[in-house]
């Protein structure tokens, strides 16, 4: 009587195939999830870049005494926090990135993770409820281990204090 201890070749390779699908399969869901969780985290990032920009804009304007005009791509508003001269918010020439200007004085109120695509302010007259500024902002993030995800968040303010 012949005592035979092992696998056979097929047995053997039925094995190795099928663990090579399984480790086949169990890697693609890892790369997959890392994908989604690279793509959730760059939508978080700008969404919270977009809110503070929105709401700095928004806390400008509401501040504002007088709009000295709107254009496209800037306002330029005097503030109870800038009486003495006018406070200009703009997208920087040559540059993807948001300024505000207080008495000559530049400050980016943008982070490097970010990029502007569009920045667009546009001026309603509405005698019944007050004149009101939109806001509509487009943002990429600008982060290269993250997925490239934009955005656009749209909003509109009323200054509080018009003369």
């Amino acid at each position: 009587m012949k005592n035979n201890q092992g696998f056979t070749l097929i047995e053997v390779l039925i094995y190795v195939s099928l663990t090579s699908v399984i480790v086949g399969l169990l890697g693609s869901i890892l790369v997959t999830m890392t994908r989604v969780q690279s793509q959730q985290g760059a939508s978080t990032d700008i969404n919270t870049e977009l809110d503070f920009l929105v709401s700095t804009i928004k806390r400008e304007i509401r501040d504002a005494k007088v709009i000295n005009s709107v254009s496209k791509e800037s306002i330029n508003i005097i503030t109870n926090r800038n009486p003495g001269g006018s406070t200009i918010i703009e997208k920087a020439v040559g540059s993807n990135i948001i300024e505000i200007e207080v008495i000559g004085e530049r400050e980016s109120i943008t982070s490097q993770d970010i990029i502007i695509d569009d920045l667009t302010f546009t001026f309603f007259d509405a005698p019944v409820i007050g004149n009101t500024i939109g806001i509509s902002i487009t943002a990429t993030n600008n982060n290269i281990e993250q997925e490239s995800v934009t955005k656009t968040i749209q909003s509109s303010a009323q200054p509080l204090l018009l003369d």
